[in-house]
């Protein structure tokens, strides 16, 4: 099946705004790189700015949907839903470093608008940690304490916009998500070290 029009033009922003960044990028070189005209890029985007959110909320959204799937998951325990949502950030965010990159470096240049939009994303992330988080406390595998306040912590550290560290692409990815789960339950959990 053939990759649609807007597919091809948020792949070559993608690509463009990871190699040249945000502010250096045209919306003619986007056009360029996906193969189409400039005008069929404003068909489907008024803005560059708008362009950079949808993929922003794009980003967000496929997370919140992968968290989401795991928090529902009911025959395993809390700490096991978070060390799933770990995991599957470590190779996520792998996968998509370009899109991880685009957003660290770039962020200065994200609107009012699209940081509000992002903001709102945000909070549907940590409606889904608050649940784990609850389980978890229910569960006596976590610390009794405000989950709203330890599902973001367990975020912060998940999604630090300065955390590209706890990615490397050099290293093994279950030895990460192996530490960046020990470094958060050894926070959270009722036993200390696990």
């Amino acid at each position: 099946m053939a990759e649609s029009t807007k597919g091809r033009i948020l792949k070559a922003a993608v690509y463009m705004f990871s190699v040249y960044n945000y502010y250096t990028t045209s919306m003619a070189m986007i056009a360029e790189k996906a193969g189409v005209s400039k005008g069929t890029l404003y068909w489907h985007f008024a803005s560059k700015e708008e362009l950079f959110r949808e993929l922003l909320v794009k980003a967000v959204a496929y997370f919140i949907k992968v968290f989401k799937i795991t928090a529902q998951k009911s025959n395993i325990s809390a700490v096991e839903k978070l060390d799933e949502i770990i995991k599957l950030t470590v190779e996520i965010s792998e996968k998509k470093s370009k899109m991880r990159n685009i957003l660290s470096n770039n962020f200065q240049f994200v609107s009012q608008e699209s940081k509000q939009k992002l903001l709102e994303k945000r909070e549907e992330i940590i409606e889904v940690l608050i649940g784990i988080v609850k389980q978890g406390i229910k569960e006596k595998a976590i610390k009794d304490g405000d989950p709203h306040q330890l599902a973001i912590a367990v975020l912060a550290v998940i999604f630090n916009p300065h955390g590209s560290w706890l990615i490397d692409e050099l290293r093994d990815k279950e030895e990460q998500a192996n530490f960046i789960f020990g470094f958060i339950m050894n926070g959270i959990s009722t036993k200390g070290e696990l």
